[in-house]
């Protein structure tokens, strides 16, 4: 009976100890310490759920401070000591004195009211505003569920660290930090600045330079524009920081504080920003990266393996500077859009885009299957295959869409038409490309197109022959349709022999107005030479509106295998430039225009060199641009199809006769098409 009182009397005597109220805890003492609830982590998992219950329980039944900011303790009780036995059966002992509670900060804010996603997603807005770098806590929260959902919180000097994840801005390949796109304007010296501004006006840079930085194809996100302190700085503070942009600045002073400015990040330097860039939130909501300035940044990551691309603003005209950056390396990148030059403020400029590119050399086979040789026999092959990475208004702006808009025009829009093949065409009428020859050449990718009969053609027009027959020895079967026994017989040429062309586009180049009997004869000082004639004019009048190369003869229209489609071309000189303008009556989109394209191009860079001149455009006016209906489920193919960049044409530059050139003196660099896609002439 003792025995069982005595246990009856600890059981309440421990219970009492524990809820008793803190000593030093009164109602209304408002210098008692406070702390928050829930307990700290370190209490939790020490102590049972139900002893911390209890515990808040007992702080508002004694109403020791408010409910929101409630006292949360542990009594750790002293060693049990053996009782003395009592004197009576039954007597109970008188409790021990209490020892102190023993207390412990918590570091946590108060609770609120609100439900915990609100408060993670107001946490977060202020953070995004008030802080400079924000960061991942170390330490483990248990009793936040979403924990893994935090991944940053406000900035602490004694807690800074940068996570690097595996994102880019669109490339397949992972890196440990995050890709960026370079924006500069810089003259043909790479100039770029002086005394610390820049030393031209040009309002279409500015549009330029937004355009690109600002745009998003996602409207949610955002772009990272990374400049240097300086660069900052020269902004006028009206325009700081750069609106819709995250604006990063690298310094590594620490007496400047931007903490206060929306959409503004610091960053000691710019490895540390691109990995910043490459963690949450930035990767979820920076869409593109970009590299602004200045000087000492640019020089340091103009042609650095994590810059895919350099939209550069390409001032022509001489301009003093003191800043300078190191040239672009034309070894890895390769033009992917250039503008039309255009003249402001008295600067004649232009806007260009490189994009990196990385080779692999194949073996490989014409659209023939032969074999090529010389320079040819190796294909350059792109490792990277998709260009969307670059700013959508870039992207768009390669040339070849201008043949892909208007060949899905006119399947969707076109007139139903027959012709004189019987196949039926898609039609429309009137209609211009325009292609820019100063840095590139308009060989189409979006398919192989076969740049070896291009060239061996044009040189075939050039040499005035009209013998299909020289072509077919060289392995380009491009004429041999027209040329046939069949064909010819069928158009009332039964007494013409076989690969006997007629009158065609180089005997109209060369001979123009002389009799023709067969492709045999010496037609040598007759007739008008026509291109003897243009490069001429080029050379002693280059302001002459009358430079016009023509094929289309009508007296010898029905001597012709086939009427000239591509009738006549009209040459146009401005500052040193030599541009053409081709008119062609009737184009078959599928098979013929990409020839034309890369065949008149081809034509205007040979002149120009005759001429002691640079290539400048190509424009390209159709009057019946048409599809042939058996083309159609081929070319909706190769629309699908995104471009890659155009190839350079180099050409040996001691020719300066039209009539020297040779295959060998021509070299396609960097030709990566998509494969060959067939498609059968109409004849």
């Amino acid at each position: 009976m003792w025995a069982h009182a005595e246990i009856s009397r600890q059981k309440k005597e421990k219970k009492t100890r524990l809820l008793a109220p803190p000593p030093d805890h009164h109602l209304g003492d408002s210098t008692a310490t406070a702390r928050c609830w829930p307990p700290p982590a370190w209490f939790r998992l020490a102590a049972p759920s139900r002893i911390w219950h209890k515990i808040r329980l007992a702080c508002v039944r004694h109403r020791l401070l408010p409910p929101v900011r409630l006292c949360a303790a542990i009594y750790v009780p002293p060693p049990v000591v053996p009782l003395p036995a009592p004197s009576l059966p039954c007597a109970a002992a008188p409790p021990p004195a209490l020892p102190p509670l023993r207390r412990r900060l918590c570091s946590f804010p108060p609770v609120r009211r609100e439900p915990e996603r609100e408060r993670l997603r107001e946490r977060e807005r202020d953070a995004r505003e008030k802080s400079n770098i924000l960061i991942l806590r170390l330490q483990s929260l248990k009793y936040l569920e979403f924990r893994d959902k935090l991944n940053f919180s406000r900035f602490h000097k004694s807690q800074v660290i940068v996570m690097s994840t595996n994102v880019n801005n669109g490339n397949s390949e992972s890196n440990l930090k995050r890709s960026y796109q370079v924006v500069v304007s810089a003259t043909r010296d790479m100039g770029i600045g002086k005394d610390g501004t820049l030393p031209w006006k040009l309002p279409g840079d500015l549009k330029f330079f937004k355009d690109i930085t600002v745009t998003t194809s996602d409207p949610s996100k955002k772009n990272a524009v990374v400049m240097g302190r300086k660069t900052w700085e020269s902004i006028p503070l009206k325009f700081r920081p750069l609106p819709g942009r995250l604006n990063v600045i690298l310094t590594r002073s620490g007496s400047f504080d931007f903490a206060t400015a929306e959409n503004v990040v610091i960053c000691g330097s710019l490895d540390s920003a691109l990995q910043l860039l490459a963690t949450t939130p930035y990767c979820l909501t920076v869409e593109k990266t970009f590299i602004i300035g200045g000087g000492e940044i640019l020089r340091q990551s103009l042609n650095a393996p994590a810059c895919e691309a350099i939209h550069l603003t390409d001032i022509e005209s001489s301009i003093e500077c003191d800043t300078f950056i190191p040239p672009i390396d034309l070894s890895m990148f390769h033009p992917w859009y250039s503008s039309f030059p255009v003249v402001e403020n008295g600067i004649k400029h232009s806007f260009i885009s490189f994009v990196r590119v990385t080779e692999s050399i194949a073996e490989a086979n014409d659209s023939s299957g032969k074999e090529l040789t010389g320079n040819d026999s190796k294909k350059v092959k792109f490792e990277i295959e998709n260009f969307s990475f670059l700013p959508k208004m870039i992207f768009e702006r390669h040339e070849e869409y201008q043949y892909l808009n208007l060949v899905q025009d006119i399947i969707r829009n076109g007139a139903k038409k027959n012709d004189r093949t019987g196949t039926g065409t898609v039609s429309k009428f009137g209609c211009q490309m325009r292609f820019n020859l100063r840095r590139n050449f308009p060989l189409l990718t979006t398919k192989r197109v076969f740049w070896r009969g291009v060239l061996e053609e044009l040189l075939w027009f050039i040499s005035g022959s009209t013998n299909a027959k020289v072509l077919q020895e060289k392995g380009i079967h491009i004429w041999d349709g027209n040329a046939s026994r069949q064909y010819l017989d069928s158009i009332g040429l039964t007494q013409r022999e076989e690969g006997d062309l007629g009158p065609v586009y180089g005997f109209q180049w060369r001979h123009f107005g002389a009799e023709y009997t067969d492709m045999h004869a010496d037609y040598v000082g007759k007739g008008f030479d026509q291109l003897m004639d243009v490069i001429d004019k080029i050379k002693n009048n280059p302001d002459d509106r009358r430079i016009i190369l023509s094929a289309w003869n009508p007296t010898d229209l029905k001597k012709m295998a086939l009427p000239p489609c591509h009738m006549f071309a009209q040459f146009y000189v401005e500052n040193g430039e030599l541009s053409c303008q081709m008119y062609q009556r009737s184009a078959d989109m599928g098979l013929g225009v990409p020839f034309n394209i890369a065949s008149y191009s081809l034509l205007t860079c040979m002149i120009a060199q005759v001429c002691d001149l640079s290539p400048g455009d190509f424009v390209h006016v159709i009057g019946d641009a048409h599809v042939y209906r058996t083309h159609v489920e081929a070319l909706e193919e190769q629309m699908r199809k995104q471009p890659k960049p155009f190839p350079i044409l180099k050409i040996n530059p001691v020719k300066k006769d039209i009539d020297s050139f040779v295959t060998s003196d021509f070299k396609l660099v960097r030709y990566d098409p998509h494969h060959k896609i067939e498609m059968k002439m109409a004849v």
